[in-house]
């Protein structure tokens, strides 16, 4: 798995994730990096580079009476040895 080759894009949007450690949607990867980085993430979660997981976040009581929706985030994958 060692010779994975990544697109510039692809690349970009792993170290971006990397960094960020923690909820990292969808949403915050098309306002920071830009929508076209959104095809970048089917590719690394097939090569098993990130996972994806739905949390619990909280959310503002006005929009949504219950303040917190699951939403799905974006995490790196550990590495098994």
């Amino acid at each position: 798995m060692s010779d994975i080759r990544l697109s510039e894009k692809e690349q970009k949007l792993l170290d971006y994730i990397t960094t960020r450690k923690e909820n990292i949607t969808s949403e915050l990867i098309k306002v920071e990096l830009g929508e076209e980085y959104l095809g970048a993430i089917g590719k690394l979660i097939r090569y098993e580079l990130i996972y994806s997981e739905k949390k619990k976040l909280d959310v503002d009581t006005t929009m949504n009476k219950y303040g917190f929706k699951y939403t799905k985030c974006y995490m790196i994958k550990e590495k098994e040895e």
